[in-house]
């Protein structure tokens, strides 16, 4: 919502300006009217399903469906069954307010990377890292701040997937995107989203879901061949292939691993 007047949607952001910068301190959901109203500038053309719009568990709103968009927040996290004394081991509430999670499930159930790697996100539940805050950390040519997501509509109405305004994993989020069974940018393995009310897991199709799980991790996803586009913190655009290894994606979303790596093109 806050990057409306960036993208040239100056008049849809005045629609409910108080409610969009009020939200945090007065709870005001008069904004939601504004995710209703389809934006070019967030779909991709290589997807489809745009005219069918969000009709999942966040409901309508005002009677109409949520808008549908290609385009998605890092939120960094970890998900995983082993978490370390103090971490949250849900992948979207482990970044929440600006927290590290810290990966301590190798030893039961393996993965990318080694015990004590930090997983911090970049847009957070309640909290956005600074610019110097990723600068001073991994940096921001090498840390991803925005992906690709794919639209559900062709599977449900119901599927969270590629919804604009809906602030939740798989709709405008991606996160724990290389831990536990979301793996690799479009990842064919069964189960990998979890999103809440999406009913179907369509994995052969790259469309993984656990059915009845609520909200907690989402991959990056697009139809583009071999793999998804990834915008960096420093506004540099690069194309992260399918093939990617699991660890240098790992890095490529965490903003505090401690390492630099990105993929080379």
């Amino acid at each position: 919502m806050l990057a409306l007047p960036y993208v040239e949607q100056g008049d849809l952001y005045n629609q409910q300006v108080t409610s969009i910068t009020s939200y945090m301190s007065t709870g005001s959901n008069a904004w939601r009217a504004v995710g209703t109203t389809p934006v070019a500038n967030f779909l991709c053309p290589s997807d489809t399903g745009a005219e069918t719009g969000y009709k999942g568990t966040a409901g309508l709103v005002n009677g109409l469906p949520w808008a549908r968009g290609n385009y998605a927040c890092n939120f960094g996290g970890i998900h995983q069954p082993s978490a370390p004394a103090g971490t949250n081991g849900v992948g979207w509430l482990s970044t929440a307010n600006g927290a590290t999670p810290i990966y301590g499930s190798f030893g039961t159930f393996g993965g990318p990377v080694p015990d004590g790697t930090p997983g911090g996100g970049v847009m957070c539940i309640n909290w956005g890292a600074k610019l110097t805050d990723v600068a001073e950390c991994d940096g921001t040519s090498a840390t991803i701040l925005l992906s690709e997501v794919r639209i559900g509509s062709f599977l449900d109405p119901a599927d969270p997937r590629g919804t604009w305004a809906v602030g939740m994993p798989g709709a405008s989020c991606i996160g724990a995107c290389a831990s536990w069974d979301c793996t690799n940018p479009n990842d064919r393995n069964s189960s990998s989203d979890d999103l809440d009310g999406a009913p179907v897991d369509d994995y052969q199709d790259g469309m993984g879901t656990w059915l009845g799980c609520p909200f907690q991790q989402a991959q990056a996803r697009s139809r583009h061949v071999g793999g998804v586009n990834v915008a960096m913190v420093d506004g540099s655009v690069r194309f992260v292939h399918n093939e990617v290894q699991q660890a240098i994606w790992w890095y490529m979303l965490a903003r505090n691993d401690g390492n630099n790596y990105f993929e080379e093109p």
